[in-house]
């Protein structure tokens, strides 16, 4: 917390693009210790009835944070310009890393060596295309947006609101994932991804974009809580939080490998074509995973 503080104040000074890029690489060297120890945290101290739930509770908290940060920095920025925003920041990170200093965290009672790595493929499957489908669309929507004619407070609007839905539902979707196995709910959280994908492709008009939005949020409601839940599965024992990053390695290995493919097809074929590429691919794997994945 205390580096990304750091970082954020660097790019309040920078001065160049290739500093930009020097600094956003900064960002994710000292991102990514977070993200790994905070499920690791969380997969050792909940128990493994619970543990869809805990894992939803988490990504209620993230997401519920980039849901509101967009926002928050569209009126900072307004008022105190990109550098103030950064600025405030980091300071802001800062009060985290202390909050985080006073907080105690009980160390799990773990005793068993390390585990096979047999399986994990699956949920790196899962968590790459989910998180491969949802960085593209993100990336990819505020121009195909304008295109559509919306306005950017509409674009701006629907990416938020993508956001609160899918903060909201993670939760509940743990909980259902505990009660129905992650099997079920991964295979109907990519159903429900491939109908979204085709709508935001098909769909010009603002009100069944939403519709099309908020489909999106509700299967990646649905996908995030049992794939995390089902690496750290495999992972259980001294091994967890290096399984745990392997996950977040093939997830974000998704984000940037679909978003920039995507990218490259909507300029050549044109701007609904990576949605249809996004829903040929989650379905694909759907059919992949129904032949793959433990019925318990």
């Amino acid at each position: 917390m205390f580096s990304i503080a750091g970082v954020f104040m660097l790019y309040a000074w920078q001065a160049s693009v290739i500093w930009l890029l020097l600094i956003r690489l900064m960002q994710g060297i000292a991102e990514a210790p977070i993200w790994v120890n905070a499920q690791t945290a969380i997969a050792d101290l909940s128990p493994r009835e619970k543990r869809g739930r805990a894992m939803g509770m988490y990504g209620s908290s993230w997401a519920l944070g980039f849901a509101v940060g967009p926002l928050a920095g569209g009126l900072l920025y307004s008022i105190v310009g990109a550098g103030g925003s950064f600025l405030i920041s980091g300071l802001l990170a800062i009060v985290g890393a202390i909050i985080i200093m006073g907080t105690f965290i009980p160390k799990p009672k773990v005793t068993f060596e390390k585990t096979s790595l047999e399986g994990l493929w699956r949920p790196c499957l899962v968590g790459f295309v989910y998180l491969g489908i949802v960085g593209l669309i993100l990336t990819l929507f505020p121009p195909y947006g304008r295109e559509l004619g919306i306005t950017s407070a509409g674009i701006g609007g629907l990416i938020t609101l993508f956001g609160v839905l899918r903060a909201t539902l993670f939760l509940p979707m743990g909980n259902i994932a505990d009660k129905f196995g992650y099997r079920n709910i991964i295979l109907i959280g990519l159903a429900g991804v491939t109908i979204a994908s085709l709508g935001i492709g098909f769909f010009s008009n603002p009100i069944l974009l939403l519709l099309a939005i908020a489909l999106l949020a509700w299967g990646g409601g649905a996908i995030y809580p049992a794939a995390v839940s089902m690496a750290s599965e495999v992972g259980k024992g001294k091994n967890r939080g290096y399984v745990l990053g392997i996950f977040n390695a093939a997830s974000m290995a998704g984000w940037g490998i679909l978003a920039t493919g995507g990218g490259g097809i909507a300029d050549t074929f044109g701007s609904t074509t990576p949605y249809f590429m996004c829903a040929i691919l989650a379905l694909g794997i759907l059919l992949i995973l129904w032949k793959v994945l433990p019925r318990r």
